[in-house]
């Protein structure tokens, strides 16, 4: 298993936990889903948002079946969908 970054660096950890926290509290501004912060909280829809992306960025970080390894970058990745 690769090391985690955050892991290794408290500052960075410590700056991640803060941005999850802002990010958990706004969610509700972003994009145009039409719903009030009490339905978009309840809808589920942050929440399969968050489990997109982290599958996005999982299936980005695994091994293709070949053994080469993915070339384009998580970022890319994700802007993308």
């Amino acid at each position: 298993m690769s090391v985690i970054l955050c892991e290794k660096d408290l500052a960075l950890q410590q700056k991640i936990e803060a941005y999850a926290d802002v990010l958990a509290q706004e969610a509700h501004k972003l994009g145009d889903h039409g719903l009030s912060e009490e339905e978009f909280y309840q809808s589920g829809l942050f929440r399969g948002a968050i489990e997109r992306l982290r599958g996005q960025f999982s299936a980005n970080m695994r091994v293709k079946r070949d053994g080469e390894t993915v070339k384009t970058s998580n970022a890319t990745a994700l802007r993308r969908g």
